[in-house]
């Protein structure tokens, strides 16, 4: 689990220093008294061009950060979480747990970790009052929430300072807050003589929607598995979900596993399962969807998944085997199944 290094040098405590700084400018502005998490708009990293698309939070009165989604992939995983009410408990949840972004939350001190709280000592930094203390925190789809690293607080202290530019903005011509629900507006840059020079634009939003990476397909080990099985009329059904407890066992960083149920279609008996970590899921999922035909002694005709997600990690495989593959998630048996597992996570001594 990544720590903080109280050994830093003077030029990384001064970049550590410059981002509470601005945090907490940023929190002064206060600016969902005027922005919705709906006002999206953009900064674009000057180096590496990539546009972090910006949702303010607080609006509701729960939690107040700002939240910076990376590129289009990022964006996604905003809009994704944008929409998962609208879904079943397990997209809801899958949602949480696939985002990619850099939050910057204003919370209580309970709520920070004994890292974050020693950082802060070791920097001479100490909040009072609620919703004052700065917490700053990496997801990445499938992990456990990270503190971020000395050179994304760099990068952060970027995107909180144009942030702050842009809310001002916003706010000083209320009728571009309306626009901003059809184009993004962007603050980038130039540099003229060594300095950058910003500047606002107005873009459009990525259109499409983007696909999970595919994983891999072994065309031997599919073609080997097609002569050794029969392709039966049947239909299975799998849910692919991420159990909502975080796991530390020599991974880099704590992450959720994903546990795969494969279930019968007219009896809703669980026939297998399956888990994996972020890294196994590439690694070894192939072989262990392969077991569980064989444990069948068929390969099925046609599957149904719960969620895009789980459509997206057996597309490839179901191509490969010649299986039909459909996306169902109102099948009744899946929400049953969530539930149960929420349940015995829950009850958990």
């Amino acid at each position: 689990m990544f720590t903080f290094d109280e050994k830093m040098n003077a030029t990384e405590r001064q970049t550590w220093l410059d981002f509470y700084q601005v945090a907490e400018e940023f929190r002064d502005l206060a600016p969902w008294n005027w922005l919705y998490d709906s006002n999206i708009f953009g900064v674009q990293d000057p180096v590496s061009g990539t546009v972090y698309y910006c949702c303010v939070m607080g609006s509701g009165g729960e939690v107040f950060a700002l939240g910076m989604y990376p590129g289009e992939e990022g964006f996604q995983t905003y809009l994704n979480l944008a929409y998962a009410s609208e879904g079943t408990q397990n997209q809801a949840l899958l949602a949480v747990v696939r985002q990619r972004l850099i939050k910057v939350e204003f919370v209580d001190r309970e709520e920070m970790r004994k890292p974050e709280l020693d950082h802060l000592k070791a920097l001479g930094l100490k909040y009072r009052g609620s919703r004052q203390w700065v917490k700053a925190e990496d997801y990445q789809p499938g992990y456990f929430p990270e503190l971020i690293t000395v050179e994304q607080a760099r990068l952060a202290t970027l995107v909180l300072r144009q942030a702050m530019v842009a809310a001002r903005r916003l706010k000083e011509e209320p009728e571009l807050i309306d626009r901003s629900d059809d184009e993004l507006f962007l603050q980038t840059s130039t540099e003229h003589n060594g300095t950058l020079e910003w500047r606002e634009e107005w873009r459009e939003f990525p259109e499409e929607e983007l696909e999970e990476a595919r994983l891999p397909v072994n065309h031997a080990k599919a073609k080997a598995l097609k002569q050794e099985l029969e392709m039966a009329e049947g239909t299975l059904l799998c849910s692919m979900m991420y159990l909502p407890a975080p796991v530390i066992d020599g991974e880099e960083r704590p992450y959720f596993p994903l546990n795969t149920l494969w279930i019968g279609y007219s009896d809703g008996v669980i026939l297998g399962f399956g888990l994996f970590t972020p890294k196994s899921l590439h690694d070894t999922f192939e072989d262990k969807l392969y077991a569980q035909f064989r444990s069948l002694k068929v390969i099925p005709g046609q599957i149904v998944v719960d969620s895009e997600f789980a459509e997206s990690i057996l597309e490839p495989f179901c191509e490969a085997l010649g299986i039909e593959l459909i996306c169902d998630p109102d099948v009744p048996v899946f929400e049953e199944v969530t539930n149960m597992l929420i349940d015995q996570i829950e009850n958990m001594p």
